[in-house]
């Protein structure tokens, strides 16, 4: 009997108040305030009502805590006297539902001493290592090479007012749980159609930088935000609680940056960051919602990634410097030959860039690590035989600030003129993001994607759709004797032709390799491309073209791109059709998102041809 008193008790007093706390929880009315929805995530449904947009099943302890604020307050309730969580007794959901029980403890308020003691040691150990003082937004440029770093890359840094080297402090990262060698075709449709579970993590902050400095050649700019301690406690509490359910990624909207903004939304909790998104949030824009907000930017920090180092060495160095480290970083030459063949001031500069190829040549896994080490040890000792230099080069300038770019939607209206006296009226759409000769502060030079662009053109009393891109992909990355990357292209979309060319309107993809060479003032490019065209004017509904193309993209001021381009290709299909294509484009900026634009197009198709002209003015927005 006594046995059974000392079970039954302690079961009916934890029952009893639990009933109390959610009568309080109703009277308080808390299932609608708006904290308790942050805290879990709930949004206005479009016909009322709540969703959440939380996947996980395992995420709602009520049935219908998907949609139903109420019934997920008293199960959380509910909850925190029942052992165990998804059928593991060892797992308790004060644990793990960090946010929801910090809030709770506090509003209700509940009594830890009516509760049965938990230890979250799990949890203890992980905030003592992520915790901080500051909160450091990060910011990874776009990465062309990879489908799935083309818009850049956000995620957060927290340091401690104590630390020395932000390399010790711990990032906090959204981002989509794919295999780690997953093909960029496979990642952008999955990633379009929410085809990856996404998951908040925390790790090293000296991993990321590894990773994006140095593996994927991305600067960083780093953005201290205002945050106090009890705000980044808060973002903490709610990215552990995340960590545990998975949330479908989509490429566009719900991706790594947009979750990021409405993490940091939640920890600021007086704040509106995402309520003007609809549709897709691009990386940069995520970063101008947050730091352009009153009072939020502390500083901003730009770090070169390694690729950047070593061109920027590459350029201040002469020819003989240069090829002598090159020899240097392959082992081609021993560190006192070159001592020897140099004055110690190109000595010193070809030592300082050996080190930092050799460097990357490791990382890429380009040479073993047993050479590496050996080598650069060489390279270490010689160089500090050497001495401090007395004309050491110029620091790297920070780049325009990827916000202060222009913004991502453009719209333009313009006038066209053809030489069969043709004049039309253009009206042009594009929700994202850059193309190659759109105003170059805060983008790479050689890259440009476009996505849903609209061209409406109205001619010889008729309005027809004269484009729509869906996809349109462009990386020009130069070429020199320390990096060799293939440029690449492709494109995707609908075409109509003007009148005065056969074929009428086809669906069509283009794609081509390339090799460019020369800087970012300044890039030139020869390749091959290759076109599918579809459509039931085309002979055989169908059409192949394949061929060459050669040009040039230069940026003469800070204000003006021109790009040239001569293309010529030939029809699988029909021997005796041939194509050549000459292309102006020039964008003047006359503010950071207003331009004016000059288009020049010439195209010969067999026996038809034609040549038209159009200026645009281009707003961003």
């Amino acid at each position: 009997m006594r046995i059974f008193l000392l079970l039954f008790f302690p079961i009916v007093l934890f029952a009893g108040y639990a009933q109390e706390l959610k009568t309080k929880a109703i009277e308080l009315d808390i299932a609608n305030q708006k904290e308790w929805l942050a805290v879990t995530g709930y949004k206005s449904a479009f016909f009322g009502g709540f969703e959440n947009e939380i996947d996980d099943r395992r995420y709602f302890l009520a049935k219908d805590g998907k949609t139903n604020p109420q019934s997920e307050l008293l199960a959380t309730i509910d909850s925190f006297f029942v052992r165990g969580f998804d059928g593991n007794e060892s797992l308790d959901t004060r644990c793990i539902y960090k946010a929801r029980w910090s809030y709770l403890k506090e509003t209700l308020p509940i009594d830890e001493s009516r509760l049965e003691n938990v230890a979250c040691d799990l949890f203890d150990h992980w905030y003592g290592g992520v915790s901080g003082d500051r909160l450091i937004l990060v910011f990874t440029a776009a990465y062309m090479n990879n489908p799935a770093s083309m818009f850049g890359h956000t995620f957060l840094r927290v340091d401690r007012n104590d630390s020395v080297n932000a390399l010790t402090s711990y990032a906090v990262n959204y981002a989509a749980d794919m295999p780690p060698d997953e093909n960029g075709f496979v990642y952008s449709i999955l990633g379009l159609m929410g085809g990856y579970s996404g998951y908040f993590s925390a790790l090293p902050y000296a991993e990321k930088a590894k990773e994006y400095g140095n593996l994927e050649n991305r600067d960083i700019w780093e953005f201290d935000l205002n945050f106090s301690r009890k705000e980044i406690d808060r973002l903490l509490f709610r990215a552990w609680e995340l960590s545990y359910f998975a949330r479908d990624y989509y490429f566009f909207k719900e991706n790594c940056s947009f979750v990021l903004l409405e993490l940091l939304e939640y920890a600021k909790g007086d704040s509106d960051f995402t309520s003007h998104f609809h549709g897709f949030a691009a990386p940069i824009d995520t970063v101008r919602a947050i730091i352009n907000a009153p009072d939020m930017l502390k500083s901003a920090v730009f770090r070169p990634a390694r690729a950047t180092r070593i061109s920027h060495l590459v350029q201040s160095g002469d020819k003989r410097s240069v090829d002598t480290a090159l020899a240097l970083s392959y082992g081609e030459i021993a560190p006192a030959e070159a001592i020897a063949a140099l004055d110690t001031e190109d000595a010193i500069a070809a030592f300082n860039l050996a080190m930092e190829y050799c460097e990357y040549l490791n990382v890429k896994k380009k040479i073993d690590y047993d050479q590496y080490k050996a080598r650069y040890f060489a390279l270490m000792s010689a160089r500090s035989s050497l001495g401090i230099a007395q004309k050491p080069p110029k620091p790297i300038a920070a780049p325009p600030r990827p916000d202060q770019g222009h913004m991502i939607s453009r719209v333009a209206l313009g006038a066209g003129y053809d030489d069969e006296d043709k004049p039309s009226v253009n009206f042009r759409i594009r929700p994202s993001y850059h193309d190659i000769v759109d105003p170059l502060a805060g983008y790479a030079a050689g890259s440009s994607i476009s996505a849903g662009d609209l061209w409406i053109q109205h001619a010889d009393d008729k309005t027809r759709i004269r484009r729509f891109t869906v996809m349109s992909i462009e990386s020009f990355a130069a070429r020199d004797q320390f990096f060799t990357p293939i440029s690449w292209r492709v494109d995707l979309g609908w075409r109509d032709n003007s009148p005065s060319l056969p074929n009428g309107g086809y669906g069509y993809f283009k794609g081509g390799a390339a090799l460019s060479w020369g800087s970012d003032k300044a890039i030139f490019y020869l390749g091959g491309d290759m076109e599918a065209q579809t459509g039931k004017k085309l002979r055989n509904n169908q059409a192949f073209y394949a061929g060459g193309s050669a040009g040039a993209i230069l940026t003469p001021s800070d204000r003006l791109r021109v790009r040239f381009e001569a293309k010529r290709d030939y029809d699988l299909t029909d021997e005796d059709t041939a194509r050549t294509n000459f292309k102006l484009d020039s964008s003047y900026a006359l503010e950071t998102n207003l331009a004016v634009r000059l288009e020049f197009a010439s195209e010969k198709r067999g026996e038809a041809k034609l040549n038209e002209a159009f200026l645009f003015i281009d707003y961003f927005f």
